[in-house]
């Protein structure tokens, strides 16, 4: 059984009692609230500091507490306005009286659009990976950077996954990868195409690694850090411009161009979506297949050839626009 890195949060503060109810509430459901349980520990210590009771969840003590901090980023404001919103739904239908924050508060968040690699583009990715060169202190970094950037091309699975994955998850004679307590805590497999399945295991016999597949220099857990840095200079031997911090590509957009090519794929060959989608959710961890829908979208727009194809065969996902719809 493998050991979970998350320690359970601590309260101490007036609301102490019901935000271990809320978080044991919302981890009984399903989710993980790791993230929101880390915004309530600091709103725990925050409602210490003002001398808060548990009795109510007032607006004074809301609005306080979503101010926006002088050097905080817009994302974070938002991460810790929408955990004390959904504390205060809790709270209320409990029967104690709690301040809910309406839904658009705070610094509008700028929302991240994906970048989706070219075929072309993947290929110089592939090629400026095989060419890292040795590094004395880490010298495992040059087959390390290739096999993971392929791995998250080739399925699709994301980075935490991918740097999670034990030797014992692997499995070379079936050609499958166990991907174990996912972002919805479920656990999945993940089979992998003959070529990716070969590379993994000629990898594995270069590395030997033991424990973690995809191991740091030190033998331990590769950081999302550590990969990055080593995308990037992947990135810049590739010829792929990099927009800045926040504006990628990033790690993740891996991700989003395996779901784009393989819808591309599929209608190309016909397959029918409406059947197809479902399966590609459950293959990509996705909770909600609203979620694997957005990628008809960005599918759409990488390869406009198809768009008529797309919205032909996907048609439920689109609204329509027309004069029937004007006012």
């Amino acid at each position: 059984m493998r050991v979970k890195e998350n320690k359970p949060p601590q309260f101490f503060g007036p609301f102490a009692t019901h935000l271990y109810a809320f978080i044991a509430h919302k981890q009984a459901l399903g989710y993980k609230y790791y993230t929101v349980a880390e915004n309530l520990t600091m709103f725990d210590a925050f409602s210490i500091s003002i001398g808060a009771n548990g009795d109510v969840l007032s607006k004074v003590i809301v609005d306080k507490w979503i101010e926006k901090n002088p050097a905080e980023k817009p994302q974070t404001q938002s991460g810790r306005i929408s955990a004390i919103r959904e504390f205060g739904k809790y709270l209320d239908s409990i029967g104690v009286s709690a301040y809910t924050p309406p839904p658009k508060t705070g610094a509008r968040v700028q929302r991240y659009i994906p970048y989706i690699f070219t075929h072309s583009e993947i290929q110089r990715l592939f090629a400026a990976a095989d060419n890292q060169r040795i590094i004395q202190q880490y010298p495992q970094s040059h087959l390390i950077a290739p096999a993971i950037i392929r791995l998250l091309y080739g399925t699709g699975i994301r980075i935490s996954e991918a740097l999670a994955l034990q030797t014992a998850d692997v499995n070379f004679n079936t050609g499958v990868i166990k991907i174990i307590d996912s972002k919805f805590g479920k656990d999945r497999l993940i089979p992998l195409s003959s070529s990716l399945a070969n590379y993994l295991t000629d990898y594995a016999q270069k590395v030997k690694p033991t424990n973690i597949f995809f191991p740091n220099r030190k033998g331990g857990k590769l950081t999302v850090i550590g990969m990055y840095a080593m995308f990037r200079r992947v990135l810049w031997e590739s010829g792929i411009s990099h927009g800045g911090r926040g504006n990628g590509p990033r790690l993740h957009d891996l991700r989003h161009t395996f779901s784009a090519h393989s819808i591309a794929q599929m209608v190309k060959q016909e397959v029918d979506l409406y059947v197809a989608l479902p399966i590609l959710a459950a293959y990509l961890g996705h909770e909600k297949l609203s979620t694997t829908n957005q990628y008809v979208r960005l599918t759409a727009e990488a390869f406009p050839e198809i768009i008529s194809a797309v919205e032909e065969k996907c048609g439920f996902v689109f609204p329509k626009i027309g004069a029937e719809n004007e006012e």
